[in-house]
């Protein structure tokens, strides 16, 4: 605990009891317009600089060193079917009973993954065609090598693909609409598109968070938007700033 210092301030004396006279009076020096304006940047400049100094002081080790969120990458290993799944879909965010969050949801992160899926690439293939890869080597299980298991897939099918999606783990705080999973964690499903949405987030995030113009937050907004290629249109899940309080 820290002691108070317990010496009392002597009154003024002196030049001090000088300046707080009703009636003294002090030459004011003459001073220029150059003068004031270089004193003025000056100022500016040791406020920039001081600014960025103590932000950079206050820039976390994972931030400084690699990028936003590399410290709660797979931070949770989510199974299958253990919590609310929630999808971008026909412009709104849903859950897997098809209930809409409205076009947009709020979420403190705690952790994200990378998931690889092995698709046939066409919609009117079987679902069980369709294989799971947590890590993009092996199938997640059966334990053959993703490689092999795509060329096999393609002899079938030639479209077949490699896709990479993200999947975030978070605490449901706001959503467009009432929804029942709310104060609760949930995971939010990013498409390939979504995904690099994500990731390049993440990227303009770390290098304003170095620059001391805007601090450390794990709230996320999620977003729907419509996106079309030639005829088809897709929902993404864009990533901004969340506005609201964390849950701690």
């Amino acid at each position: 605990m820290l002691k108070k210092d317990a010496a009392k301030t002597a009154a003024p004396s002196g030049a001090a009891a000088f300046e707080q006279a009703d009636t003294a009076v002090v030459a004011k020096p003459q001073v220029s317009v150059g003068d004031t304006a270089a004193a003025t940047a000056g100022v500016a400049a040791s406020t920039a600089v001081a600014k960025v100094a103590a932000s950079a002081l206050t820039v976390p080790g994972a931030v400084l060193n690699g990028l936003l969120y590399d410290d709660i990458q797979d931070a949770v290993e989510i199974e299958f079917g253990e919590i609310p799944k929630l999808v971008g879909s026909n412009g709104q965010i849903m859950d897997k009973d098809d209930r809409q969050l409205g076009d947009t949801v709020t979420v403190q992160i705690v952790s994200w993954s990378s998931n690889f899926v092995v698709s046939p690439g066409i919609d009117s293939a079987p679902k069980e065609v369709v294989k799971y890869s947590r890590d993009g080597i092996s199938v997640n299980e059966s334990g053959e090598a993703v490689a092999a298991c795509l060329a096999k897939m393609q002899e079938t099918y030639p479209t077949a693909k490699v896709k990479e999606y993200t999947s975030l783990a978070g605490i449901l705080i706001e959503s467009g609409k009432e929804s029942p999973h709310k104060g609760n964690l949930v995971e939010v499903s990013l498409s390939p598109t979504s995904r690099k949405l994500f990731s390049g987030f993440r990227k303009q995030q770390t290098m304003k968070i170095r620059m001391g113009l805007t601090p450390v937050s794990y709230v996320l907004k999620l977003s729907t938007a419509i996106k079309s290629k030639g005829s088809d249109k897709y929902t993404v899940i864009e990533t901004s700033q969340g506005t609201a309080a964390p849950v701690v």
